[in-house]
């Protein structure tokens, strides 16, 4: 294996330049598309975009306390799966569900998984409770 070397006179912007065009080819990181987290916005299928509230994740309880008054609930199976509305009867029990492995994800364990949740508003104010599954 080769390694990358920079050249002496690479400026910080241009290394950032560098591996954000490399994960736009890539997805990111974490899988092959990017997550909405990791780019700070998301467009649903209606076109509205939502903008990430702040990077970092709600605890359990932010999150409970988050869902009797988001507008629209979303779960993501990240990276591989699919992002699908909830809709306001399941949302409780699938919350519910992913307590146990709140904030468990760990990149280095193989066959790790774990739940993250974050806000997210629209430009009228609504809220949006994104539940992220991370697995591998």
């Amino acid at each position: 294996m080769t390694k990358k070397r920079r050249p002496k006179n690479q400026t910080f912007a241009e290394i950032a330049d560098q591996v954000r065009s490399e994960v736009e080819i890539t997805g990111t990181s974490h899988g092959p598309r990017p997550s909405p987290v990791f780019e700070g916005s998301y467009a649903d299928d209606e076109g509205v975009m939502w903008q990430l509230r702040r990077r970092v994740g709600l605890s359990y309880s932010q999150a409970t306390k988050l869902l009797p008054l988001a507008d629209v609930m979303l779960f993501d199976s990240f990276p591989f799966g699919e992002t699908r509305t909830v809709s306001v009867q399941e949302r409780a029990a699938l919350l519910e569900s992913a307590e146990e492995e709140w904030e468990a994800y760990d990149l280095e364990t193989p066959g790790s998984q774990g739940y993250e949740a974050y806000e997210f508003n629209d430009e009228s104010g609504r809220r949006m409770l994104y539940l992220q599954h991370w697995y591998d």
